[in-house]
């Protein structure tokens, strides 16, 4: 796939901290992490890797390519999922993979992913070899990725080098990147836009690429506009909360090496643009949209510049036209795609194509001039008192109306029998959430601002609300959660959940004696929480159990 001479060089940027891994020169690194791999797991075989941002998951997918085993990068656990729902979904993708084999960092460790599969931990990258050694990479394989996952756990899609080739080729004649451009990423490499866009096509096409762990972006965002100064990038994509949390930084720039900044994976809004472009100077010519999804590798669409369409009132930012080599079309207000390179259908399921060879996106939208616009995910919509709505539209005016919560609101629609119509389910995210429950001024601002009559607003913990790896809401699982604490079935909504749980609890507040009745308990682990998030996560697990 990769000829092992021509691969470019890597840079991890932390600000304080930065390494760079010239891959041309990684040979004896790669090499030995594909011995470890020749042993642990079969040929063939699939192999997971869970890292944090750096040179030991690059070394580490390279080194399962050149073992001939397919390799998949798995999402890293955060603060910002449960822990039992990680390990939910780690399990649910071993199975659909049938990964073999783990690699991972010491620091997930702490999660037993032995549990999960055979794992091997990479402590350090063997670095002994003089870095001349002759390696070869298979020519004819395959990798595995995961879809966003957002009506449920990811799906698995399998894609031979050829169709990568492709894709990278075919793209690249609109981005037109060559080896004197660099791409700047804070993007997670087991989503489509940073694994393809970020990581592969450089691979593929030789580009320098400078990138930034996203935990440690989520602390420092200003960590992106440091590494675009320093190593004079010209390539940056971002989703459109991105765009967001970097024009809340202030006057920044300008950037006169930037070529392209490219909003992708969520819906884009024009009034976020805006405001980056005023914050950084950014020109329109240089801010663009991209239409992806990893069933046709990454892109579908990429427009020139920046397109604002007006439509019954509102603002859309134009995707594009679909890149050379792949079709849509558009069928009652739904988006189908067809190219050489996407997939017929997911690992283990059924073909998701119609009889021309397009499959379904999910996407609604329209054509503008042969420009795709895309308004929402089909799922998204729904009627409201006979209203027809787009949840992603209320997430976004919700967090004009509540902006500290912006980015952790979740907008749903439920069936409510005694209204016999859907009514709006609104859970916002509020370190001091209890008190915002009693107060009736949110459900009146929510209501002047939106229009709609028939709603529930309620707020919840940080952390409550979960997100598919591409940040988008993910709905189901958050209307799950939210019907479980209803309910008090928290514990008994995950397989082995109940261990789990405890576990977690137990880890954070050692000492709880956890078999005496729960309300004697309470006083004593409030006192032993170490900070107020802790406190509030503690509460959220104990109070069903105490109603």
């Amino acid at each position: 796939m990769f000829q092992a001479s021509s691969l470019p060089t890597i840079s991890f940027f932390g600000g304080e901290s930065e390494k760079t891994l010239d891959l041309s020169r990684s040979g004896s690194q790669i090499q030995h992490v594909s011995q470890i791999i020749t042993k642990l797991a079969p040929a063939s075989s699939s192999v997971g890797l869970i890292f944090r941002t750096g040179p030991e998951l690059v070394i580490s997918w390279l080194g399962v390519l050149a073992s001939r085993r397919v390799p998949i990068i798995l999402q890293y656990p955060t603060s910002k999922i449960s822990k039992v729902y990680w390990r939910d979904s780690i399990r649910d993708s071993v199975s659909r993979c049938s990964i073999n084999a783990l690699l991972c960092d010491p620091e997930v460790s702490i999660y037993a992913p032995e549990e999960l599969a055979p794992c091997h931990i990479v402590d350090s990258l063997d670095d002994s070899g003089t870095g001349d050694d002759d390696l070869v990479f298979p020519s004819q394989d395959e990798i595995l990725q995961l879809s966003s996952g957002t009506t449920g756990f990811k799906k698995p899609i399998r894609f031979s080098f050829e169709a990568l080739r492709e894709h990278a080729s075919l793209y690249n004649q609109v981005l037109q990147l060559s080896r004197n451009d660099c791409i700047v990423s804070w993007l997670p490499l087991y989503h489509d836009m940073g694994f393809i866009a970020c990581f592969v096509m450089p691979l593929l096409l030789g580009v320098h690429v400078v990138l930034i762990d996203p935990i440690t972006w989520v602390h420092r965002p200003q960590l992106l506009f440091e590494a675009i100064q320093d190593h004079r990038g010209t390539v940056c994509y971002m989703p459109n909360f991105g765009f967001e949390v970097m024009a809340k930084l202030g006057r920044s720039g300008p950037f006169p090496t930037m070529r392209h900044w490219i909003s992708c994976s969520e819906p884009t809004y024009p009034d976020t643009l805006e405001r980056f472009m005023q914050a950084t100077g950014a020109s329109p010519a240089a801010v663009s949209t991209c239409y992806g999804m990893a069933e046709n590798v990454f892109a579908v669409t990429q427009s020139s510049g920046l397109k604002i369409v007006e439509r019954d009132q509102h603002r859309y930012v134009s995707c594009g036209r679909p890149i050379p080599g792949t079709e849509i079309k558009e069928k009652s207000g739904e988006f189908f795609v067809r190219s050489s390179h996407s997939i017929a259908a997911y690992v283990g399921g059924a073909d998701i194509r119609d009889e021309e060879g397009y499959y379904a996106t999910g996407d609604i939208g329209f054509l503008d001039d042969g420009e795709v616009v895309i308004t929402g995910r089909k799922q998204d919509l729904a009627n409201i008192g006979g209203r027809k709505v787009l949840l992603n539209d209320l997430d976004f005016a919700l967090g004009e109306i509540f902006p500290a919560s912006k980015g952790r609101i979740a907008s749903m629609a439920v069936f409510d029998p005694s209204l016999g119509t859907e009514k709006a389910v609104f859970l916002i995210e509020d370190p001091r959430f209890w008190e915002w429950e009693r107060s009736p001024e949110p459900t009146r601002l929510i209501r002047e601002s939106t229009g709609l009559e028939w709603m529930e607003v309620h707020f919840v913990p940080p952390q409550f609300i979960s997100k598919t790896s591409s940040g988008k809401i993910n709905r189901k699982k958050c209307i799950e959660d939210w019907r479980a604490t209803r309910s008090a079935e928290c514990v008994s909504q995950t397989s082995g959940g109940e261990r789990e749980l405890a576990q977690e609890l137990a880890e954070k507040f050692p000492g709880i004696p956890w078999d005496r009745p729960i309300g004697n308990v309470w006083s004593a682990a409030v006192l032993q929480a170490k900070n107020e998030d802790d406190r509030i996560g503690l509460r959220e697990c104990i109070r069903p159990l105490l109603e």
